[in-house]
């Protein structure tokens, strides 16, 4: 588990610069590739993902597909999630997981979530939108101050941290400055049964987005040997759907 949060933050340190747009995700695959549909059950939900074959560099682009044209659908996907997770954690395993924000989170209130909850992010997301209306991500990782004067390591995850560099973000936001930052709207963190308890009763939190793990396990049970870090889940976009569909504000 180590090993994963430390192959995601170095990922996530490269790209932490770059804006993402939900319609490349869509994009990300060559349109002549042959796809194999999975279905998943969690509990009385269910989702599919489309598995490809790895590619030259032994990584899979996995993409989920799940209902989510009405706010009916996309409480009953946040539901079943919630209810998996606590599944997942009753035997005292860690799940890695998104954690969906009801609103976007100022980054005091994040800040003060964080502190609250117990949890040590590995990297969150932030919305803004473009002039246009158009919506749009960044990723922002976490950053540990130390003692020394100036000392700053981007992506660490040591107690005490920053859990949003602001300076990162400040970069970001002077690169697109009529961009405006509405806040934080997830969060990858690892959690136990108890961590769980306290995130899922927190007043800010919507959801715990757990496909990311679930496919994972799968795809490792498919193919033995295969690392996490090569398995890449992409579609799951809560919070986009939650916007969509008036469970959350658009501004």
């Amino acid at each position: 588990m180590a090993r994963r949060i430390a192959i995601r933050i170095l990922l996530f340190a490269a790209v932490a610069l770059a804006f993402t747009f939900w319609p490349a995700i869509k994009a990300a695959r060559p349109a002549e590739a042959t796809l194999a549909q999975v279905p998943v059950a969690l509990d009385n939900w269910q989702f599919t993902y489309d598995m490809p074959q790895a590619d030259a560099a032994g990584d899979y682009l996995v993409i989920v597909h799940y209902p989510h044209d009405s706010a009916a659908a996309v409480q009953q996907a946040a539901e079943a999630m919630n209810r998996h997770a606590v599944a997942l954690t009753r035997d005292g395993q860690q799940v890695h997981v998104t954690l969906v924000f009801k609103k976007p989170l100022s980054p005091a209130e994040f800040r003060r979530f964080v502190q609250v909850s117990g949890v040590t992010p590995t990297t969150s997301t932030v919305r803004a939108v473009q002039p246009d209306g158009l919506r749009v991500t960044m990723g922002v990782p976490p950053v540990w101050l130390g003692n020394a004067a100036g000392q700053r390591s981007i992506g660490q995850t040591y107690p005490g941290q920053d859990p949003l560099d602001e300076e990162t973000l400040s970069r970001l936001q002077s690169r697109h400055p009529t961009n405006v930052v509405l806040g934080v709207i997830s969060t990858e963190v690892v959690l136990d049964s108890a961590a769980l308890s306290r995130v899922q009763n927190a007043p800010e939190v919507s959801a715990v987005d757990l496909l990311s793990e679930v496919i994972t396990r799968q795809v490792q049970a498919q193919h033995r040997g295969t690392e996490a870090s090569k398995i890449h889940v992409q579609g799951s976009q809560l919070y986009w759907f939650m916007e969509d569909t008036g469970i959350a504000p658009r501004r």
